[in-house]
């Protein structure tokens, strides 16, 4: 049996079919394992991992955060406003678009960065990885 795989040519054994099958789906599975996109936010904002440099405002920074935190839960913008904002305006909704939409553009790059849905509201795309710096400090 001959076959093509990535511009090369396989020339297999009938007898070993099945685990050359096992070894190409095992690379596939790494390779899309990697492929996804993966960031890391500096406590100072950077972003790190698009190919260029990005900088985060501070309430961009703690939304970030928050749907990192809440990772798959759909949050409300009402939530949002509440629980990252502290507010609980009805016009502060506004704020919370403001933010999401300067994090998907500052962020595209990696992709879809913030889903959302008219009646769930908002979450952190799940193929999206994102890693925050923490602020330990050391004490003399």
């Amino acid at each position: 049996m001959v076959e093509a795989y990535e511009h090369h040519l396989l020339v297999i054994d009938r007898g070993l079919v099945a685990e050359v099958v096992a070894l190409l789906t095992a690379r596939i599975a790494a390779t899309s394992v990697r492929s996804s996109p993966q960031l890391v936010v500096g406590v100072d904002g950077a972003v790190h991992g698009l190919g260029r440099e990005v900088m985060l405002a501070t309430g961009e920074c703690r939304l970030l955060s928050y749907l990192v935190a809440m990772r798959g839960r759909w949050r409300p913008a009402r939530t949002i406003l509440r629980e990252v904002f502290e507010r609980d305006d009805a016009s502060g909704t506004a704020l919370v678009w403001k933010y999401i939409s300067g994090l998907r553009k500052k962020l595209q790059p990696a992709g879809a960065v913030i889903e959302s849905s008219p009646k769930r509201g908002y979450r952190l795309a799940q193929a999206l990885h994102v890693a925050l710096e923490s602020t330990s400090s050391t004490t003399a």
